[in-house]
């Protein structure tokens, strides 16, 4: 890879917003620049929410290499919303790109994404096809044991360095239980998986048997035995039946203000994503563009604004969404524009902090851009549910408190934040088109959930 000089004008600029990413940032980085689209038409900008691994060092020594590449360091963390904004004031391209620090964009992403949004002048964002980063390989048992935890032990996964990369969820259906495997199709020669039984009998996996699977029993003791599997990854046949999951393909909202990405099920604060199998693939006009890989078109940021520090994350992609929409613009999806996410490696989902910031951001976009009487209902009915969630739990389960006293964080802040937030609403709706009851009329329709 050579690198090039830089020339203006740029057609984007690229943001990847970094914390903690020292383990995922240089492979982001050179997915980025081994784009095939020409390097001198493009910057890239890693704004820093002052990370405290070596980020920074293998941040400035890519700096020095490759001269399209400018890092911020901030003095302390400005979240999402804030780290992202404040690296729009050094940017230089037509089009503002945004990139989470854990996804790494195929070779045509770039290039894709730009072709769909010059198509039309009207269009102000367009979201990616975000996949979840490992491939995946599904094996069953039968259930006559029982299946307490199953994890990886062996794979290139293993760099990333999160718990969550190590287990691996099951489902039980019917007499069998349901295993998605994941893996690295480049990477990985064989895999090595830990399955624990609460019964030592033997087992026997249910999958191809021209696929090799040696089983091996490394603990047993009167309450459990522990099996290890080593698989053949690079058998044809496994690789013929392995496949992706969908992260994002575009977002929806439903009418009380929850989103969500098209690909994901949640069931129980569980959550999974669908298998790709070419379902999603045509580009249309979606609801609201996922930050983690999208585009924003600059001339439009320039006349309604940008991520508003009011969201540190989470719904601050929906708002910016809904903003544009609102002042008469598109929110597009391109299939062909694919990146694939290592999913929450910097927050942990359903943490105290996870919950708080999800909560208040989705009632910030509410307050904002719904009626005001939807607000009002969502707001009265959450703050009851939160006061009678935590006054159960201090009575029957006080380990959950920590989690629960969020709830009621999320709902003080409007409290507090009022009249500040009655003006804010007043500046972000100054440039609507739409007003935002019938913006909201066709949420009820449901013509954005596909």
């Amino acid at each position: 890879m050579k690198a090039k000089t830089l020339s203006t004008p740029l057609k984007a600029s690229i943001i990847i917003l970094n914390y903690f990413g020292e383990k995922v940032i240089e492979e982001t980085i050179n997915s980025v620049l081994n784009q095939n689209y020409p390097q001198n038409q493009y910057e890239i900008l890693v704004p820093d929410n002052a990370s405290k691994d070596k980020s920074l060092e293998i941040l400035n020594t890519l700096s020095k290499k490759y001269p399209q590449i400018k890092v911020l360091p901030f003095k302390k963390n400005y979240g999402f919303a804030g780290g992202n904004g404040r690296a729009l004031k050094e940017a230089k391209g037509e089009y503002i790109i945004l990139l989470n620090n854990d996804c790494l964009a195929d070779s045509n992403w770039l290039k894709k994404l730009i072709k769909c949004a010059d198509k039309d002048k009207k269009i102000f964002s367009v979201s990616s096809k975000v996949l979840i980063y490992p491939r995946y390989f599904t094996i069953s048992f039968k259930k006559k044991n029982l299946l307490n935890k199953c994890k990886l032990s062996n794979s290139k996964l293993l760099r990333f360095g999160k718990e969550d990369h190590l287990k691996i969820p099951f489902k039980k259906q019917g007499d069998n239980y349901y295993i998605d495997i994941p893996f690295e199709k480049n990477n990985d020669n064989k895999l090595d998986i830990e399955l624990e039984f609460s019964i030592g009998k033997d087992i026997q996996p249910i999958i191809n048997e021209d696929i090799k699977v040696d089983i091996n029993r490394i603990k047993k003791t009167k309450s459990l035995v522990v099996y290890k599997l080593v698989i053949d990854v690079k058998n044809k046949i496994f690789q013929k039946g392995s496949f992706n999951k969908i992260q994002n393909a575009g977002s929806i909202i439903f009418q009380d203000g929850y989103g969500r990405d098209i690909g994901a099920t949640v069931k129980s604060h569980h959550g999974d994503y669908e298998k790709d199998f070419g379902q999603y693939d045509y580009d249309r006009e979606v609801y609201s563009t996922c930050g983690a890989a999208s585009l924003y078109r600059r001339s439009i940021i320039n006349k309604i604004g940008f991520l508003t520090d009011d969201f540190f994350m989470y719904y601050e992609d929906t708002e910016i969404s809904e903003r544009a929409r609102l002042a008469g613009y598109k929110n597009m999806y391109c299939h062909q524009a694919i990146a694939r996410h290592l999913h929450a490696l910097s927050s942990k989902e359903w943490s105290p902090f996870f919950i708080y910031q999800t909560e208040k951001g989705r009632l910030l976009h509410i307050f904002y851009h719904f009626p005001k009487n939807v607000f009002l209902k969502q707001y009265y009915n959450f703050f009851k549910a939160s006061l009678l969630r935590i006054g159960h739990n201090f009575i029957f389960n006080r380990q959950h408190l920590s989690k629960d006293i969020q709830y009621i964080n999320a709902s003080t802040y409007f409290i507090k934040n009022i009249f500040y937030l009655l003006r804010r609403r007043k500046t972000l709706n100054k440039n609507n088109v739409v007003s935002v009851d019938n913006f909201y009329k066709q949420i009820l329709s449901g013509i954005w959930i596909n």
